[in-house]
């Protein structure tokens, strides 16, 4: 990756391609593709159909309303870890904002999944991080992250996470994550999203789940803010981060090295 693309570069570069279009949430998706180094990329698309199993209230999708999010993968690779961004248009849904699907890792060893890092490029961002016990399949804990452009969150291994858009026109956001696995959707498909909704009307329970589990919420920066300015330093980039210094990241395939940190507390 040549060092003049950075990431606030990319970010306008797409900020620009999607001011051009009429709607947002039905862009031209050949429109919105980006080149980089000669290479184009056109992003996965995520349809409000396909949320209609996660969303609190589908059948207030206005019909103008057709793609919930855009999905660059692989913009970049360097030791089996890939670079992705994401970018979501802000929407509501009836009360809810428009949000990722949401997933888990996989476990990789030693009952710890594989973690994930991503990074707020553009507008603001809330991440609805929740933990589960792998072998009762039972939530244990609730984080909800409030990030701002240039932050930084870690999701530490065995958290479920669902991105929201709440209130920026366009969230841009990047990730790094280990490329040899696949992402599982089925809990959130299954109990209908996250355990909490993030709504114009507040925080709401999903009462999909039995567990009776409080939720904090943290700002981006208080989060994990040891590990983060240790492993990307002042500069706080996680693509500089990938091209320049990426053993920094062995801890994307390898969850053990973050066992002072699972808990998320520091």
């Amino acid at each position: 990756m040549n060092k003049l693309f950075t990431q606030k570069i990319i970010a306008q570069i797409l900020f620009d391609n999607f001011a051009r279009q009429e709607n947002p949430l039905d862009a031209n998706i050949n429109l919105i593709g980006i080149t980089l180094e000669g290479k184009r990329i056109v992003p996965d698309i995520r349809y409000f159909s396909q949320l209609e199993p996660v969303l609190l209230e589908y059948d207030k999708l206005h019909e103008t309303m057709n793609t919930a999010y855009f999905m660059y993968r692989d913009i970049y690779q360097k030791n089996e870890l890939r670079y992705d961004i994401t970018v979501i248009p802000f929407a509501k849904i009836g009360i809810e904002y428009n949000k990722t699907l949401g997933h888990y890792h996989p476990v990789a060893t030693n009952g710890l999944s594989y973690p994930e890092v991503y990074q707020v490029i553009y507008g603001s961002a809330t991440y609805v991080l929740q933990r589960k016990d792998y072998e009762t399949n039972k939530v244990t804990d609730v984080k909800i992250i409030e990030a701002n452009e240039g932050d930084i969150v870690v999701i530490m291994p065995n958290y479920g996470h669902v991105t929201v858009n709440k209130k920026t026109d366009l969230l841009i956001m990047s990730n790094i994550v280990y490329c040899n696995f696949n992402s599982d959707y089925s809990d959130f498909v299954k109990k209908k999203g996250a355990i909490f909704y993030i709504t114009k009307d507040g925080i709401i329970k999903n009462n999909n789940y039995e567990e009776n589990v409080e939720y904090s919420v943290v700002k981006a920066k208080d989060y994990n803010k040891h590990f983060v300015r240790n492993c990307f330093g002042k500069e706080k980039d996680i693509l500089a981060t990938l091209i320049y210094n990426h053993e920094q990241l062995a801890f994307l395939k390898n969850p053990t090295l973050l066992k002072n940190h699972v808990t998320a507390k520091n």
